[in-house]
């Protein structure tokens, strides 16, 4: 049943096909540090919106979404060669709607109304859920680190459920509901609590049972992003301020006291991510005069352009740092169409272990 659209499309499936690199290594114009592009801008390919990106912890690859193959397919990526294969052979991919289990053998994907469970490295499927009549996918998905869940939102009318799916076929179990369309979502990765920010701005947290939802108290103003804390006890959010003349920040919020704290004022970030233990943060910021990669120190606060990103749209950047915060990934339509690019930091950020 989950193979069933693929096959009615009349398309040749080329699933587990491998594709040579594309990647092109060059001198950023702004700050001349090395940059590589690992996927070619004549075709689109983007990375997830689930908060960590597609990015491996096992390997130096990473889950991404591209028309290279003739239409939206899944592939995985190889960070280092370039070299990739084709996962999937779906008939309506959401390009962004991917999510990666943390031991790296599952992928969950939207494909058309069904939610569907792809192993890795056999590429056998098998589908898990279907989207509810008359309602519509919400925001990414997102996996759990018992490598057996993942969570996803669907919206119909004025109405948003958060909903789990383990990996076996059947009905997804409500979680939560929201009045409005739920943008990102995330569980923790030490407690049994998730995560999820609305359209408008505002941040939810609430048990994995569907215990009580309640919204995180920020100051005046909207979330553009959060992220959880690598030890699972406090949002780590990007916050843009009510008063336009101020600039977004980086801010905390402990989820058992409520304490809420400012970390860092960013150059504009349209997007944010920690690096494996909350040291350092890379964004993209949104300035027109200044479009650039940017990583900020936590303990200096201090601002090091690392290369220009040059979208006009920045937040669908979404710079990630690798597992051992030794590279940083992200997606650009600086040469053309999108396509994916990495730079190395190690001379700037130490490294982390998982």
């Amino acid at each position: 049943m989950a193979l069933a659209p693929a096959l009615l499309s009349g398309q040749e499936s080329r699933k587990g096909q491998a594709l040579p690199p594309e990647r092109v290594r060059y001198l950023d114009r702004v700050t001349e540090f090395p940059v590589t592009r690992l996927t070619s801008p004549e075709h689109e390919t983007w990375m997830p919106s689930s908060l960590g990106g597609g990015i491996s912890r096992r390997s130096d690859a990473a889950l991404v979404a591209s028309s290279r193959p003739g239409r939206q397919e899944l592939l995985w990526l190889s960070l280092e060669t370039g070299d990739s294969r084709i996962l999937s052979n779906a008939a309506a991919l959401r390009p962004q709607s991917a999510a990666l289990s943390s031991d790296d053998r599952w992928v969950v994907y939207a494909d058309g109304d069904q939610l569907i469970a792809l192993q890795r490295d056999s590429l056998r499927e098998q589908l898990l859920t279907r989207i509810s009549a008359g309602a519509a996918l919400s925001g990414a998905i997102a996996a759990s680190p018992d490598r057996l869940t993942f969570f996803f939102s669907e919206s119909s009318g004025n109405r948003t459920r958060i909903k789990s799916v383990r990996l076996r076929p059947g009905p997804g179990q409500t979680l939560a509901e929201s009045e409005e369309p739920v943008t990102e979502l995330a569980p923790n990765p030490r407690r049994a609590l998730i995560a999820w920010r609305s359209r408008s701005g505002a941040i939810w947290v609430g048990g994995l049972d569907g215990s009580k939802p309640r919204r995180i108290e920020c100051p005046d103003g909207r979330v553009l992003q959060f992220h959880w804390a690598p030890d699972g006890q406090s949002i780590l959010y990007l916050f843009e301020p009510a008063d336009k003349s101020k600039l977004v920040e980086i801010r905390e919020q402990q989820v058992d006291s409520r304490t809420d704290a400012f970390i860092a004022k960013t150059t504009q970030f349209a997007c944010f991510a920690p690096n494996a233990n909350g040291s350092a943060f890379v964004g993209a910021s949104r300035s027109k005069a200044s479009p650039h990669i940017l990583l900020l120190l936590r303990s200096t606060k201090r601002e090091f352009t690392l290369c220009e990103h040059g979208d006009s749209d920045p937040a669908s950047c979404r710079p990630v740092f690798t597992p051992d915060s030794q590279s940083v990934v992200f997606s650009s339509t600086s040469h053309g169409k999108r396509a994916i690019y990495a730079a190395a930091v190690e001379k700037l950020i130490e490294k982390t272990t998982d």
